[in-house]
């Protein structure tokens, strides 16, 4: 019986191999005369541009798989093969191999999100498209794009006019990486490039900054999976005051160190964020105030001063200044910040943020959610995270980044064992 199994188990792999070298095959031959044409028709107005380079990224992590002897990643692959034949799906008549463009541009005060394939069939685009929501279609002969936003507009009207109006004169095609940004202000472009190797991804280059940089802020030092923004978007002040039934002034800077979330059941089911955050507002906060707010409603379940809790999890409360303020786990006292300027920086341990301490159904239930376990396992096999933009002048943010995975592991096959455990594929 056992010899039937691993014979079973031998044969299965090999089916799997064989339809990756046909994969390989196709992917480095097949449409190899086409040009990418798409790149002629990149939008003039576009303030922000992404290139993908899908024959880079395939080639890659076909090889990748080619020389793993991870036999469960080759299990995957096999499953996620076997349901993908069950299903009749229809043709994009996109070219997959090729360079694909996203762009967004500010049009009438709204912005729209667009795309730009390479295509092999005009109908087959237009018909895979057709029946999604809030999305505009234009075509050529052997170019496809497609437009959208959050709310209903004339957009096939829009694609259309983009695809037929002024475009950008920006060289795409000396770009060596895998993914390419670049941003937009008034004429001129900066650019970004993100670089894959084996274990390793690098962030290099530069961006337009959009907005003013929170002034005397300093940030918490590093420690967990730490977080700083001195520069808040408009959008997500926006989106907090919609979310929360407090009015509070818009915030200019946040730091947080996060260390994880513990389930609390009782008396009452919360999650409780384990984190130290600090808070700089544009203008005068009272903490007190709002806490005692919170308490009327019952969101919190009592307060000391300098603290309160919700269930038995306590949390340190401080004033800072009239416009900088404190929450955490840790007493404020023992915190120490930094002088370092970042306008972002991202860095430390990622498996902090799939950490949940405690028992019971809900980890239970959260352990067999696809994007969780994809999420858990990434994190996992990343040995050190650090990106970070810095201020180059009034205009200019510098960034500088590295992903490094731990020894003997490989980005593209990572990315792959994602997307398949999180079910995207």
């Amino acid at each position: 019986m056992r010899n039937t199994k691993v014979l079973k188990t031998g044969i299965q792999t090999t089916l799997v191999l064989g339809v990756i070298w046909t994969i390989f095959f196709i992917a480095s031959n097949a449409y190899n005369n086409f040009k990418n044409n798409n790149l002629k028709y990149i939008p003039a107005e576009s303030d922000l541009i992404i290139q993908i380079d899908a024959n880079q990224i395939l080639k890659n992590s076909i090889k990748g798989v080619l020389t793993t002897e991870d036999n469960k990643l080759l299990e995957l692959i096999q499953e996620t093969r076997a349901e993908t034949s069950k299903t009749n799906g229809k043709e994009s008549g996109i070219i997959l191999n090729a360079k694909t463009i996203l762009f967004s541009i500010l049009k009438d005060e709204k912005r729209f999100y667009g795309a730009l394939f390479n295509i092999k069939d005009q109908n087959d685009f237009k018909n895979y498209f057709t029946q999604k929501k809030y999305i505009g279609i234009a075509t050529t002969s052997d170019v496809g794009l497609i437009v959208t936003t959050r709310t209903p507009s004339k957009l096939t009207a829009l694609a259309e006019s983009l695809l037929q109006g002024k475009h950008a004169s920006i060289e795409l095609k000396n770009s060596s990486s895998p993914i390419a940004i670049w941003t937009k202000r008034a004429t001129k472009h900066k650019r970004l490039d993100i670089q894959v190797e084996q274990g390793h991804i690098h962030l290099s280059g530069e961006i337009f900054t959009p907005h003013h940089t929170a002034r005397n802020f300093k940030p918490l030092s590093q420690d967990g999976f730490h977080t700083t923004i001195a520069q808040i978007p408009t959008w997500i002040n926006d989106t907090i005051q919609s979310q929360i039934d407090h009015s509070i002034p818009s915030i200019s800077g946040v730091s947080f160190n996060y260390f994880g979330t513990e389930i609390i059941e009782e008396p009452n089911f919360i999650l409780a964020p384990e984190a130290d955050v600090l808070i700089q507002f544009e203008t005068p906060f009272h903490l007190d105030s709002c806490i005692e707010s919170l308490h009327e409603k019952m969101i919190i379940d009592s307060v000391n001063p300098h603290k309160f809790y919700i269930g038995h999890k306590e949390y340190y409360a401080n004033q800072i200044s009239k416009n900088l303020i404190f929450i955490g786990t840790h007493d404020y006292d023992s915190i120490q910040t930094t002088t370092k300027q970042s306008v972002l920086h991202i860095s430390g341990d990622p498996t902090r943020l799939t950490q949940i301490n405690g028992n019971g159904m809900f980890k239970y239930l959260l352990g067999i959610i696809p994007i969780y376990g994809a999420s858990k396992q990434l994190a996992s096999k990343i040995q050190s995270f650090d990106v970070e933009l810095t201020k180059k002048d009034e205009n200019t943010l510098t960034v500088t980044g590295d992903v490094i995975l731990k020894e003997g592991e490989n980005a593209y096959i990572e990315a792959i064992r994602f997307l398949l455990i999180g079910q995207f594929i």
